[in-house]
């Protein structure tokens, strides 16, 4: 992952389909230091910025309801698991458009698609579209040959955002009540709700339960209950115009066609309920 020593804002130049990430860089650059002074992860080291948002605006916009992920923080360690002293200021929306959605050299070691992750929610985010426009849920065996396809998911990629709740970088394992002291800042709780509302999603997918209670938090709303099934409830919340819901993390270990048919579950009746 391609890290950036400084970041360059776009300002007044509105390049054709770039306003709302034009605005979120801004918004998070004018508010870095903020964002800095509240990590206080222990052991205390020199942080940075991980700008993020909209993975690719011109395809995001064409889509009637939008769906994005808010998830917990950047992941900073190395290839052994090691987090190192000091970080720098990174443009990880830029590396998602860039490096993933558009990426597919095989010279480049930064174009290979993380897999990991992005399997999963490019999944998510194609059934998503396929639950609430085409309503054609089809046997996981039959979607899995059909579209579990590189080329394919990269597309799809360009269709969401990503969002994080901790906007510095993290590690693999998260230390939450870290977390909680630096979400319980105003200032970067303000942050926060001016991105969602610039990006202004109908569903935001929260990536983990922890995920989905300091977002409810943030937002200051009242959870319910979701039916899923007779037998299966989850929890969701409304603000202003968006549904948070709460969701499995796309790197999660589950099997594959149990998230394929949860996803598809929770969106059915999410899309019940608008």
């Amino acid at each position: 992952m391609e890290k950036i020593s400084s970041i360059s804002l776009e300002g007044n130049q509105q390049t054709e389909g770039k306003e709302k990430n034009i605005k979120i860089k801004n918004l998070l650059y004018e508010n870095r230091n903020v964002l800095l002074a509240a990590d206080t992860t222990t052991p205390v080291r020199q942080n940075g910025i991980c700008y993020d948002g909209i993975i690719d605006e011109v395809e995001f916009a064409r889509q009637n309801k939008k769906i994005i992920f808010l998830l917990k923080e950047t992941n900073g360690n190395d290839s052994n698991g090691n987090m190192p002293s000091e970080f720098e200021d990174w443009d990880y929306r830029w590396w998602l458009e860039n490096k993933q959605a558009n990426g597919g050299n095989s010279n480049d070691p930064e174009e290979k698609f993380y897999g990991k992750t992005f399997y999963n929610l490019c999944m998510w985010v194609n059934l998503f579209y396929r639950c609430i426009e085409l309503h054609d849920l089809q046997p996981f065996e039959n979607y899995r040959d059909e579209y579990f396809h590189e080329d394919l998911y990269r597309q799809i990629l360009k269709k969401t955002a990503i969002v994080n709740l901790k906007k510095t970088w993290g590690g693999s394992t998260t230390n939450w009540a870290d977390l909680n002291a630096y979400l319980n800042n105003n200032a970067v709780r303000d942050v926060l709700k001016k991105e969602i509302a610039i990006i202004a999603p109908d569903i935001v997918v929260c990536g983990g339960r922890q995920v989905f209670d300091f977002a409810r938090q943030i937002f200051d709303s009242q959870e319910q209950q979701l039916t899923v099934s007779e037998s299966i409830t989850s929890r969701y919340f409304k603000y202003k115009n968006a549904l948070f819901v709460d969701f499995y993390h796309p790197s999660c270990r589950k099997k594959r066609s149990d998230l394929y048919y949860f996803a598809a579950e929770q969106f059915t009746a999410l899309n019940n309920i608008q």
